[in-house]
């Protein structure tokens, strides 16, 4: 294959892969350190036959020809090609480079010069020698060990810790970005659709929503929300008070068009999995409970209480991390609590009397 290659002096190096070589060393898979020089190629003195045509080209700092065979060689015959190619461009032709001509006229002309080259560039197999090339084994460039253990102590040992230094906001918002990347992928999976078209609808739903609530929570800390009392108790605000007035401003067409979107490829009995995976299942959990404290529940009573947290748990998704989605359901089990009281029951002696059951249990146990 044709390939771009540096020249320096009479040596032909593979040419400015340092950014590769820098990833790769740094990752622990090669070098460990920066080495502009690569691999070192055999050729005697057609290199500087080859550095002395390449002087047309000094505009282009690092363009260089060369061809890679059987990963490390150049053929004689080749270097006497590139060699004829180079010493036909004179001072004419070095001028209209400068000037972009023959930049373009090449552009134009990219089947011919394609043709051109490969005419040029003909190889016969006959010819090659391998009987001075030297294979190493890959590890040989691991001058670090192949897992970095010679590497010094404190030396960086991943991409992604230089990354960091860079730009550290930037990166975590990457992090972040893979994480809710793949907790959409695996909420949609977890539903075993037969269509991937749809699927990945719904996943990219999903991964936009989830994004967009992130971005609003981060953008509006609860320094935002001025200090003050909760018109409920009387008591400051509190953090928690702030963050949830702060978020609960997010505009609801972020909300609208997660539910349009997830109906277009949705059933309800699949969307509400989905909002259960956001809210981790809170709603069967706090039923169950609901159903262990209040004495023979009727359906009537079950009906209203599965209908509000249902509402709770579509409110939650809005909001970015547990303590928010609990304090929201906290609302609904208020309005529950509410129903029981207005209904003929007493919510606070329900209560008492539950939890006394369960110490006596928990008690029970002990002695045995």
């Amino acid at each position: 294959m044709i390939a771009l290659i540096g020249i320096d002096g009479p040596y032909v190096l593979l040419g400015r892969l340092a950014v590769l070589d820098i990833a790769d060393g740094l990752d622990c898979g090669g070098h460990g350190m920066i080495h502009v020089v690569v691999t070192m190629l055999a050729v005697a003195a057609d290199a500087i036959q080859i550095a002395e045509g390449i002087e047309v080209f000094h505009e282009l700092r690092h363009a260089i020809v060369g061809v890679e065979i059987c990963r490390i060689r150049l053929l004689h015959a080749l270097t006497m090609g590139v060699d004829h190619v180079l010493r036909t461009v004179d001072d004419l032709h070095a001028r209209k480079l400068l000037d972009g001509e023959l930049l373009r006229f090449l552009v134009r002309h990219v089947p011919e010069g394609i043709a051109f080259f490969a005419e040029v560039f003909k190889l016969d197999k006959k010819m090659l020698d391998e009987s001075k090339v030297t294979t190493e084994p890959e590890s040989a460039m691991y001058s670090f060990g192949e897992k970095g253990a010679l590497l010094p102590e404190g030396a960086i040992r991943s991409f992604d810790k230089v990354a960091a230094y860079f730009d550290k906001k930037a990166y975590a918002n990457l992090k972040s970005d893979a994480s809710l990347e793949k907790k959409a992928i695996d909420w949609v999976a977890s539903l075993e659709l037969n269509d991937d078209k749809k699927a990945g609808f719904a996943v990219t739903a999903i991964y936009n929503h989830l994004r967009k609530v992130r971005d609003w929570h981060n953008e509006h800390p609860y320094t935002t929300i001025p200090g003050g009392i909760n018109p409920l108790t009387g008591k400051p605000l509190s953090k928690l008070d702030r963050e949830m007035i702060a978020d609960s401003a997010m505009p609801k067409e972020v909300h609208e068009r997660l539910m349009k979107d997830l109906r277009r490829v949705l059933t309800e009995e699949q969307i509400e999995q989905i909002l259960d995976k956001y809210t981790v299942g809170k709603v069967a959990f706090t039923l169950k409970g609901y159903q262990a404290i209040v004495p023979n529940m009727t359906e009537e009573e079950t009906a209203f209480v599965l209908e509000q947290l249902k509402l709770a748990r579509e409110q939650a998704i809005d909001y970015k991390n547990m303590k928010q989605i609990s304090a929201i359901f906290e609302i609904y089990k208020t309005k529950c609590e509410q129903y029981f009281n207005e209904h003929g029951r007493n919510w606070r002696q329900m209560f008492k009397d539950y939890v006394n059951k369960r110490n006596a249990e928990k008690k029970a146990q002990g002695k045995k």
